[in-house]
């Protein structure tokens, strides 16, 4: 709501202003682009400190248990993307193979499902024609979130939400192929 907003919007503003006072260059992430002369760049130690709390153990077995939810709840809707989970994988989503991407992405998103348009585009120096499976995944996989901070409850929920979407606008497609 409001309040909600306008505490971020402030909690934003403290923080820009925070790191512009700091000097700090700061460096993008999550961009198609590498520059080399950031590959020895190392974690704060602020950062440091709170991975060196962290329970990994936890996180992975909280992050495994959520994905096999929607995989054992999925996997007869629509083919998984992975039969199984091998051991030691860390999942950070469920990748959820889907016919018709954008209407899925809104009906989900409508649910307050974090879904995400899933490794969407390439680089452009790439030509797509080369690799056409990974122009396939591109046009077809959803993030469907499964991180170790989604309660059991939550992730029921999710699966019966995403498990309602995929028969209302995926299996007219899925059955007619048969």
């Amino acid at each position: 709501g409001r309040p909600g907003r306008w505490s971020r919007s402030l909690l934003r503003s403290v923080a820009h202003g925070a790191v512009r006072a700091s000097q700090v260059e700061r460096i993008a992430t999550g961009t198609m682009n590498f520059d080399p002369k950031h590959v020895n760049l190392g974690i704060s130690p602020l950062s440091l400190r709170i991975a060196r709390a962290h329970d990994f153990a936890d996180t992975v077995a909280l992050r495994r248990r959520n994905y096999m939810v929607l995989h054992d709840q999925l996997a007869n809707l629509t083919p998984p993307l992975f039969d199984s989970l091998p051991d030691g994988v860390c999942p950070l989503f469920y990748p959820l193979r889907v016919k018709h991407k954008t209407e899925m992405l809104q009906r989900l998103q409508s649910t307050k499902i974090g879904a995400i348009d899933f490794w969407r585009d390439g680089h452009p120096a790439c030509d797509y024609r080369s690799f056409p499976e990974t122009t396939e995944l591109r046009s077809s996989i959803i993030e469907i979130p499964c991180h170790q901070d989604i309660t059991a409850q939550t992730m029921s929920r999710m699966a019966k939400a995403v498990q309602n979407a995929v028969r209302e606008i995926e299996q007219p497609v899925l059955s007619g192929l048969a």
